[in-house]
This record gives C-alpha cells, sequence and structure tokens, in this order.
C-alpha cells in the first residue's frame, strides 16, 4: 500500500492499532479478524462506539473458510476481504470506502 501512495501505520496487536487510531489521523483501519488481544470485529466494535474515530472505514481481512461464520452481524464493517488478499484488490477496496465518506 506504500507503493500505492498511501502511508501506513502496523500494529502488532488489536489493543494498539485502537490505540494508534486515536493517536493518529487515519482514514482506515485494515485490520485482520484475529489478532493478539483484541480480534478485528472487537476492534470495529471499539471504534464505532467513539465519537473521535467512529467514522473512520473498516475494511476486515479474514481467512476463515466459512465465509458466513466468518462475517458479524452487525454494520461495525465496512468491508470484507478474504484471504489471500492481493494488494490491487485491497487497493480497490480502500479507494471505495474512502470515496463512500466523499459523498
Amino acid at each position: 500500500m506504500q507503493r500505492a501512495g498511501y502511508r501506513v501505520i502496523g500494529a502488532g496487536d488489536g489493543v494498539e492499532a485502537m490505540k494508534l487510531a486515536f493517536s493518529n489521523d487515519i482514514d482506515v483501519v485494515v485490520t485482520d479478524a484475529i489478532m493478539p488481544h483484541l480480534s478485528g470485529q472487537q476492534l470495529a466494535v471499539f471504534i464505532r462506539s467513539n465519537p473521535k474515530v467512529a467514522n473512520i472505514p473498516i475494511i476486515l481481512l479474514t481467512g476463515q473458510e466459512n465465509k458466513t461464520a466468518a462475517t458479524p452481524a452487525d454494520a461495525s464493517i465496512d468491508a470484507f476481504l478474504y484471504k489471500p488478499v492481493n494488494a490491487d484488490e485491497l487497493k480497490k477496496c480502500i479507494e471505495s470506502c474512502l470515496n463512500k465518506g466523499s459523498d
């Protein structure tokens, strides 16, 4: 994503991602469904519950085989991508999420 012109901030786990969401100017969150300390779905719910960051688009990456079970019923996730994800697919998804926010 850096080659595509995006500034990327990496997090080692869900708790670190949560802290980074508050301490940086973030346009979109791309998170794995399964992370140490806080899952991608839990991170999304946390982000949505905080007015300062509630409108940040969230893309959830999952490698779960059962795609129906991998998709949470809530509306806290803006887009789902199933692994393996190629760079072009992720870039298009990010652009789509960012364009929705500018409508």
